[in-house]
């Protein structure tokens, strides 16, 4: 079935009474400058260029999803200007992300989150600004943790109408746009960026 929706009080998007539900929420993260791509519920890119395709062209957008109208909305992370930790929780080797989280937490400090969404698996995504600096996109960036990385060249899948088993839990950035259509991004704490940056904790 496809998701529609009846009307829009979207200032910052150009979506008419009759879009589909995921067109118009994609527009809406294009609005707010995320390049954004149509997946299927796979996760996989349903474009042969996969992230690389990722547009904030509004033309462009509605052609993919006129054409795959319940598609998932996956965000190109570099061109979005975020990187994402991806907690994972990967019932069939007993690895949680969730959990790990909170462990590193409590040795290295708060992470001063300012957005983050649930994933289906019951797993989280926290977005941050992107630092200027490389992010590598890599798993277990701590040893048999189940803290992923999505950073350049990765992308994750941002909460949609079509797609109920993801939800924004803190800063829904469709309800946090600020003049000139930007956001307001919480900047890793600098004990995050060691481990993004290292692959692991400098005191582990």
């Amino acid at each position: 079935m496809i998701c529609w929706i009846d009307s829009l009080d979207y200032t910052a998007m150009t979506t008419s009474p009759k879009d589909n539900a995921q067109l118009a929420s994609a527009i809406q993260y294009a609005s707010i400058g995320w390049a954004v791509f149509p997946v299927g519920p796979d996760k996989r890119p349903l474009v042969a260029t996969g992230f690389h395709a990722a547009t904030t062209d509004e033309g462009r957008i509605r052609e993919w999803w006129g054409t795959w109208p319940e598609a998932g909305i996956g965000v190109a992370c570099l061109r979005s200007g975020v990187f994402v930790i991806d907690l994972d929780r990967n019932h069939g080797n007993a690895r949680d992300g969730v959990q790990a989280w909170e462990f590193a937490q409590q040795d290295f400090g708060s992470d001063e989150r300012g957005m983050m969404s649930s994933t289906p698996s019951g797993g989280q995504h926290i977005i941050y600004d992107h630092p200027g600096q490389k992010v590598t996109t890599c798993n277990n960036v701590i040893p048999d943790s189940g803290i992923d990385v999505r950073g350049d060249g990765g992308y994750f899948i941002a909460p949609s109408p079509c797609d109920p088993g993801r939800a924004w839990e803190e800063g829904d950035p469709l309800d946090t746009i600020e003049d000139g259509g930007r956001i307001p991004i919480t900047p890793a704490p600098e004990w995050v960026l060691r481990i993004v940056q290292c692959g692991r904790s400098s005191g582990s």
